[in-house]
């Protein structure tokens, strides 16, 4: 990312840290971090791969949209396209206009996420009839990706490939706006930033 986006005198924190690689690689480069991970193995890892590197960071365990932040920051980022495994734009929303809500002044939030092929759509209403008879909250959208993991048992994987100016809509309905966008291949990212007032769109 470089100091395009983010510079070492600011505070940052990374969401979707997982088992510590882009964690461990800001920390020994000088970044002032902190991260959220869900996944108590990953976590681990992390912290292991810190003290074994001489390293410290604090990581708050939990999914984004439950833990409560400690301060804000300058810059957050939704790392390694967590972004598209959040399941429903609604919540996806309000994960945005919660990172929105918790940047200082002048504050960006950039986001890596999935593009491709959505799901067949038998297999999102196979999913949605899957998800009234479990009595999940979950309801699953057009676009949505789910995968079964193993033939054997009901486990799942779910993700939300972007068609163009999907995420720009969702963002704007958290009240931010497109900065820059930058299309890597693969790995396609925003930076976005509060919007005006007046301007947001609703969700």
């Amino acid at each position: 990312m470089g100091a395009r986006f983010v510079t070492r005198d600011e505070e940052v924190l990374l969401i979707g840290s997982g088992p510590g690689r882009d964690l461990v690689a800001l920390v020994a480069d000088g970044y002032r971090v902190a991260a959220v991970e869900p996944a108590r193995r990953a976590t681990a890892t992390a912290r292991r791969q810190l003290e074994r590197h001489g390293l410290s960071a604090d990581i708050i365990e939990g999914f984004f949209e439950d833990v409560a932040l400690p301060r804000r920051f300058d810059v957050i980022i939704f790392s390694g396209c967590c972004y598209s495994f959040i399941p429903e734009s609604r919540r996806r929303v309000a994960a945005l206009r919660k990172a929105g809500d918790h940047l200082n002044a002048r504050g960006r939030i950039l986001v890596s996420y999935m593009t491709g092929p959505p799901s067949h759509p038998t297999l999102i209403q196979l999913a949605r009839l899957a998800s009234k008879v479990t009595g999940s909250d979950w309801h699953p959208e057009p676009g949505d990706v789910v995968l079964p993991v193993d033939p054997r048992r009901p486990l799942f994987h779910y993700e939300h490939p972007f068609t163009p100016g999907e995420l720009e809509s969702e963002a704007s309905a958290a009240g931010l706006r497109t900065a820059e966008r930058c299309d890597v291949p693969g790995a396609p990212f925003v930076v976005l930033e509060p919007a005006p007032a007046g301007v947001a769109g609703k969700r």
